[in-house]
C-alpha cells in the first residue's frame, strides 16, 4: 500500500499458514519471545503449551484473558488491542477452527504485533489497523483494557461489543490490569446485565488483573455512544466548527497546548505544511484556511486521528489540498521527496520523549532551509538542546502556561 494514502483505507495483513516453518516446538508448545537474556523471564500458560518470554512479564490485563479463555470454539473472533497481539495468538491456539482478527487503532501497536507475526509465521491470525474493526458479526469479542485507558473509549467499545460486534449469544471478555477496578465492571453491568467476574488468582490486591465474561442476550441491544463529537473554536472573529472521534487526544475540545500553538501560527505565505502528530487536525486545517496556496500533510499514528483530520479538512472545503498519512514512523512514510517550509507539532509527553525526539528528527530531515518549525511545550530547554545544532535562529513565545518555540532552519 502507498503509505501516502494509508489513512484512506484500513490496513489488513494475515499470516500465511502454508509452506512456512512450524512455529510450534516438537513438544507442541507455542513460543513467543519479546527478547532474550538474563533480564528476561519466561511464563507458561495452558498447561505449558504457550511460553512467553519478555522483560517485564505478560501484562496483567492480557494475563487475565488467558485465565478465562474458552477452547474448542468455531466461528469469528475479534481481539481489540493486546500487546504484540499475544491474546489473538492464544485465541487461535485454543480455538484452531476460529477465524481470529486482532484490531488496532494505533499504527505503533500494529507494528509491534507484526513483529510477533513475523516470529511465529504459520499461526493464521489477521492483523487489522483502522478506525474501526471489520464489521463481523463475531462469536467472541475480547477487549483487554488498562486502568489508564480513555474512559469514553472503554465505554464505547463495551457497548459496541454488545450492540454491534457480537452475534446474539456471543461471548464478550473484558479485562482490567488492576483487581480493584470499578469503572469497567460498572460498564459491563450497565451494558450486559449479568456477567461473571474472574480475579487473577496470582495477583494480590491491585497487583493483578481481573476478567469479566458476559454473553449477549438474544434480544438485548445497546446503543453505543455517538462516534463523533462537535466543538467550536473562535479565531479572528469567526467561529469555526470541528469534529473529533473518541480515542483521539482532546477529541471534543481544543487543549491549552494547541491554543498556545495556534496563537503563534501566522504564516499565510506557507506553501508546504506538515502537521506532525495531527490529532484531530485542527492546526493543519486552520493553516490550510489561512494559507490558501498551501498544501498540508497530516501525519499521525492513530487511525481515528487521521479520520478526524480528513473530516475536518472536508468540513472546511480544503481536503483537495491535503494529504493524510497513517504511520508510526513519519520519516519512513514521507520518503525522500518531501520538503516543507512549515512544520507544526504538539508532541505528546509520554514514552520518555521517544515520540518528541522522533518528531524533532523528522523536522530536521524534511524542513527546507529558511523553513519554520513550531513546537509547543512546557519544557523548552530540552527542545532547545535538540535544535541548536541545525537551526539558524530561535524565538520563544509564552501563552497560557505553555511555550512555543519558533525555529528557523
Amino acid at each position: 500500500m502507498d503509505e501516502r494514502n494509508a489513512g484512506k483505507a484500513e490496513k489488513i495483513t494475515a499470516s500465511t499458514p502454508v509452506e512456512l516453518e512450524n512455529p510450534f516446538s516438537d513438544s507442541g508448545k507455542l513460543k513467543i519471545h519479546f527478547g532474550e537474556g538474563e533480564e528476561y523471564k519466561s511464563q507458561t500458560f495452558f498447561n505449558d503449551r504457550l511460553e512467553i518470554t519478555s522483560r517485564d512479564g505478560l501484562n496483567f490485563s492480557d494475563r487475565a484473558v488467558l485465565a478465562v479463555l474458552p477452547s474448542g470454539r468455531k466461528g469469528q473472533a475479534l481481539v481489540v488491542g493486546s500487546y504484540r497481539g499475544v491474546v489473538a495468538y492464544a485465541v487461535k491456539m485454543q480455538n484452531p477452527e476460529m477465524d481470529v482478527t486482532c484490531h488496532f487503532l494505533d499504527a505503533w501497536a500494529y507494528s509491534e504485533a507484526e513483529k510477533t507475526q513475523v516470529d511465529i509465521q504459520g499461526v493464521d491470525v489477521k492483523l487489522h489497523l483502522g478506525a474501526d474493526p471489520p464489521p463481523g458479526p463475531y462469536d467472541l469479542v475480547i477487549i483487554p483494557m488498562e486502568q489508564r485507558g480513555i474512559a469514553d473509549l472503554v465505554r464505547e467499545q463495551v457497548r459496541l461489543a454488545a450492540g454491534a460486534w457480537l452475534k446474539p449469544g456471543g461471548l464478550c471478555i473484558t479485562t482490567s490490569d488492576t483487581t480493584d477496578d470499578k469503572f469497567i465492571r460498572s460498564e459491563m453491568k450497565k451494558t450486559f446485565g449479568a456477567f461473571h467476574i474472574a480475579p487473577d488468582k496470582e495477583g494480590k490486591r491491585r497487583h493483578g488483573g481481573i476478567a469479566y465474561v458476559a454473553k449477549r442476550p438474544p434480544n438485548r441491544l445497546v446503543n453505543p455512544p455517538s462516534p463523533w463529537t462537535d466543538f467550536t473554536y473562535a479565531r479572528h472573529g469567526k467561529v469555526l466548527d470541528f469534529k473529533g472521534r473518541i480515542g483521539v487526544f482532546c477529541y471534543d475540545r481544543i487543549d491549552p497546548g494547541t491554543r498556545a500553538l495556534l496563537h503563534s501560527v501566522n504564516f499565510p505565505d506557507a506553501r508546504h505544511i506538515l502537521d506532525l502528530g495531527c490529532g484531530t487536525g485542527i492546526v493543519g486545517t486552520i493553516c490550510a484556511l489561512e494559507a490558501p496556496e498551501s498544501k498540508v500533510t497530516f501525519v499521525d499514528s492513530n487511525s481515528r486521528a487521521i479520520e478526524s483530520s480528513r473530516a475536518n479538512a472536508a468540513l472546511h472545503n480544503v481536503e483537495s489540498r491535503c494529504e493524510f498519512i497513517l504511520s508510526d514512523k513519519p520519516a519512513r512514510a514521507l520518503g525522500d521527496s518531501w520538503r516543507f517550509d512549515l512544520v507544526i507539532t504538539n508532541p505528546p509527553y509520554y514514552g520518555n520523549r521517544r515520540i518528541a525526539e522522533m518528531f524533532v528528527e523528522t523536522a530536521r530531515n524534511f524542513l527546507e532551509p529558511g523553513g519554520k518549525l513550531l513546537i509547543v511545550t512546557k519544557d523548552a530547554n530540552w527542545y532547545m538542546e535538540k535544535l541548536e545544532s541545525w537551526i539558524s535562529s530561535l524565538d520563544l513565545e509564552s501563552k497560557g502556561g505553555y511555550q512555543v518555540l519558533i525555529a528557523t532552519r
